[in-house]
């Protein structure tokens, strides 16, 4: 994400699945942060890099 964007990083609107988020590298230089429910996400062995939002989600393999 671009210096200056609000756009939300990830964002899902539900659904009755999960996705794995795994081995991604997420820049973020704005202001957006994760949205969607921690439950519908797992996050393994991904690189955040830039701004960290408080909403950011945990990875046990950062």
């Amino acid at each position: 994400m671009g210096a200056g964007s609000t756009t939300s990083v990830v964002e899902s609107s539900g659904g009755a699945s999960t996705t794995l988020w795994s081995n991604n590298i997420f820049y973020n230089l704005g202001t957006g942060g994760y949205g969607g429910k921690p439950a519908e996400h797992t996050w393994r062995n991904n690189v955040m890099y830039g701004n960290h939002p408080a909403s950011e989600p945990a990875d046990p393999g950062r």
